[in-house]
């Protein structure tokens, strides 16, 4: 068993518990509260290339569990026509599949809010790494342009930033880092779905 504390100390010592089960028509998966995810037994029918998208379902289900919910409900009402946000591109818990098909992991958003509400594993990244100013990569999960790191001591290198419209880099976590123009980007931990969390 794995105990998981957020930020707020609540202790999570449940297992996550699976199950296949007739969840009835249209229905592919959900979750009860607590650690119980309840699949469509339409599983053991499937292709094996079905089954992977199958997985997407386990994923996602698994997420509302951790805390994650929709991008198209509440606390996201001013960005619920902005398909940027409201993709599974940039969270595996939207409906929006239009783009970034393929992607079988959890997005830039996903970790955002996994990392604050839970932090981030001190093994991962855990040595001595140097980051700076990426364009957007479709095909990671963190976008390579979302910085999370475990450990080590770490380097910002924005040497490579010589266009003249300057840079902003606040090493705090949570904080934003761009490029460009002197306006922070209209991001807040609303966006990420931390209302319900912080009261923000």
């Amino acid at each position: 068993t794995e105990t998981l504390t957020n930020r707020d100390n609540h202790n999570y010592d449940d297992v996550m518990d699976f199950y296949l089960m007739d969840n009835g028509p249209n229905v592919t998966g959900y979750v009860n509260k607590g650690f119980d995810v309840h699949l469509d037994d339409f599983y053991n029918n499937l292709t094996a290339d079905k089954k992977s998208s199958f997985f997407l379902t386990a994923l996602h289900e698994s997420q509302h569990t951790m805390g994650l919910q929709h991008p198209f409900e509440s606390g996201f009402d001013e960005w619920v026509h902005n398909s940027k946000i409201d993709s599974t591109g940039s969270s595996i818990m939207s409906y929006n599949e239009r783009d970034f098909n393929g992607n079988n992991d959890l997005r830039i958003y996903d970790l955002a809010v996994l990392h604050y509400r839970y932090g981030v594993n001190p093994n991962a990244r855990s040595g001595d790494d140097t980051y700076g100013f990426k364009n957007f990569e479709q095909n990671n999960a963190d976008g390579g342009v979302y910085i999370w790191d475990g450990a080590g001591v770490d380097t910002f290198d924005a040497s490579n930033e010589k266009d003249g419209n300057g840079v902003y880099v606040n090493l705090t976590a949570g904080s934003r880092i761009y490029r460009g123009g002197n306006t922070i980007p209209n991001w807040t931990n609303k966006h990420l779905g931390l209302q319900e969390i912080n009261g923000s």
